[in-house]
């Protein structure tokens, strides 16, 4: 069933192009929501494979335990595009009995980079092995192979990778080295080739599956007047998987509060870009080049 944005790389690959190269039906649904229409659709489809984001599992979950019924047909869900909490993959299994797979990619990979191959041969809280396609490389922060075991940046080569951004040469020096992307993504390698993402290098937020650059959502808050510096970072949330939150310094005149800038925001930008809160500082944590810290302030939210 595809129910993915099929502008969005995962959706239009996986949901659409998979299912064509191999022959299979497929069942399309304008969206996610209402809740009524997938599970209506997935019954009369019966649906046996359903391509998900990890923030769409808990609301099928819910819906299922107010009455809601599954087809029996549907015996895997797919998912990509966020971390897979492992708890609600057991929820999956041993309440409606269905087997949820997590696996990862990057656009700039076309997309899909790894997966747990089956339920035999998964383990849980990896994204699994990378494709056969891939060469893989584990880096320190100084570019350079790591022993196995150790954990560091992953570097991916392969026929899929992009070779640049498009008409964005200064970026694409940034990542792309002689053939190898280099994905921004901490990650632990075992000795089968299962990857484990452990964090994000770059300071991208994914929330629902989608994109955001902090830089584009700073940037639009600082055209307030009153506002003498903006950060935004990512927090953890149950449902969107993450979300943005802006630490703002603003001016000791300026009469200006979090709502009003939430507001800017969601004039200037797409919803899933917007602050989901403000916090006004009147400092950031800084290293000692004078780069802020975001891992500082992800730190103080979760102790909030």
């Amino acid at each position: 069933m595809n129910v993915l944005p099929n502008f969005h790389s995962f959706g239009y690959t996986v949901c659409s192009v998979l299912p064509l190269l191999w022959g299979l039906p497929e069942a399309l649904l304008p969206g996610f929501m209402p809740l009524k229409n997938l599970f209506e659709g997935l019954r009369d489809s019966g649906t046996g494979i359903l391509i998900a984001v990890p923030t769409m599992l808990p609301f099928i979950l819910g819906a299922a335990s107010k009455g809601e019924k599954l087809p029996p047909e549907l015996r895997y869900i797919l998912t990509g595009g966020g971390k897979l909490d492992p708890l609600l993959e057991k929820r999956f299994r041993d309440q409606l009995g269905v087997i949820t797979y997590e696996g990862y990619g990057l656009t700039e990979c076309s997309p899909v980079v790894s997966c747990n191959p089956s339920d035999a041969l998964r383990k849980t809280g990896t994204v699994g092995p990378a494709l056969p396609s891939y060469t893989v490389e584990v880096r320190g922060d100084d570019g350079r192979p790591l022993p196995p075991g150790q954990d560091g940046v992953l570097w991916l080569k392969g026929p899929s990778v992009a070779s640049g951004y498009f008409r964005d040469p200064e970026l694409s020096a940034e990542r792309f080295h002689d053939g190898w992307i280099d994905t921004g993504d901490m990650v632990r390698v075992d000795e089968d080739g299962y990857i484990s993402i452990l964090d994000r290098v770059s300071d991208m937020i994914i929330v629902g599956g989608f994109n955001v650059y902090p830089q584009e959502v700073e940037t639009v808050i600082k055209e307030l007047p009153g506002v003498k510096e903006a950060v935004v970072v990512g927090v953890s949330n149950p449902v969107s998987g993450e979300v943005p939150v802006a630490f703002v310094i603003k001016d000791e005149a300026a009469d200006l509060e979090g709502n009003a800038i939430i507001a800017y925001c969601k004039e200037k930008m797409a919803h899933f870009k917007v602050p989901r809160k403000v916090k006004f500082v009147t400092e950031l944590p800084l290293s000692a080049v004078g780069k802020v810290l975001k891992r500082k302030l992800r730190e103080q939210m979760i102790r909030e």
